[in-house]
């Protein structure tokens, strides 16, 4: 490695360590690394960090708190928050990183001239957004576990920081040509009001249908019934219908008795998945 001849100030007019981080890089001129100021990271974990990218297995490489081999000093609100969130990223964003926060990461120059341009975020979301849109334009993350002791006297506003990353990762996925939080949470509304509308009263009219009710009795008693949708348990009319809906009021039946509820429980549920169908079609 070599020694560092000279070093470099980079004066930001305004707030935000994304903005920093991203005026520093496109204005260095050396492969690229960063790392929280405080020194939280044990240095131990430079070298096997950076390796991948000299033999260029890897584009950008990342410490994690959240690995098992980590070694980490932390609260609970952060721990909680933090994992949390990770959880949050890879569900909604099918990402493979498991520590999308942990202030110590290095890049490769030539993949920093391609991401940040695209990356917007000026302020702690930076990270995250990096990682993903590192991942979703194909470059290799290294992942390797850290020595971290947590900074007592940080000046982060956790939950507010949680809160924004939340909005920058909504605004990732609408990028993505993804539904934005804002839209799931009204697909979500759109659904349950849907399950209020089908469910409530559901068995105000009993049976609804003696007819089909009969078929669905004799599924719920016979398996030769269930399978010919055969209007008696003895089998000998059959409904004029295809057998599926009465298989599947039958097979509701069996499992939960028979009873109007039962029978119409599985109407409802399409009537439902229609509207969900219906909404993302």
């Amino acid at each position: 490695m070599r020694d560092i001849q000279r070093s470099a100030c980079c004066n930001c007019q305004k707030k935000g360590r994304g903005r920093a981080l991203k005026q520093a890089w496109t204005s260095s001129k050396a492969d690229l690394v960063y790392m929280d100021i405080d020194l939280s990271t044990n240095l131990d974990s430079f070298k096997p960090m950076i390796a991948p990218l000299i033999t260029g297995d890897a584009g950008l490489a990342t410490g994690s708190w959240l690995m098992k081999q980590s070694r980490t000093t932390r609260g609970f609100k952060r721990e909680f928050i933090s994992r949390c969130y990770n959880r949050i990223i890879r569900a909604t964003m099918k990402t493979k990183f498991v520590d999308a926060q942990c202030g110590f990461k290095a890049i490769r120059r030539d993949v920093a001239q391609k991401l940040l341009p695209h990356t917007k975020d000026t302020a702690w979301f930076f990270d995250t957004e990096l990682l993903v849109k590192a991942e979703y334009n194909g470059y290799k993350i290294h992942e390797g576990p850290v020595e971290w002791i947590e900074d007592i006297d940080s000046r982060v506003d956790v939950v507010k920081t949680a809160t924004e990353d939340i909005k920058g990762l909504s605004r990732v996925r609408q990028e993505y040509g993804q539904s934005s939080f804002g839209e799931m949470a009204a697909f979500g509304g759109l659904l349950l009001f849907t399950a209020i509308f089908y469910l409530w009263h559901l068995t105000i009219n009993g049976m609804a249908n003696s007819y089909y009710a009969a078929a669905a009795q004799a599924a719920s008693i016979n398996w030769t019934a269930w399978l010919f949708g055969s209007l008696d348990a003895a089998n000998f009319v059959s409904v004029d219908k295809p057998p599926i809906s009465m298989m599947i009021m039958g097979l509701f039946g069996r499992i939960f008795g028979f009873s109007s509820w039962s029978m119409l429980l599985p109407h409802a549920l399409a009537g439902i998945a229609t509207v969900a169908l219906v909404y993302n079609g």
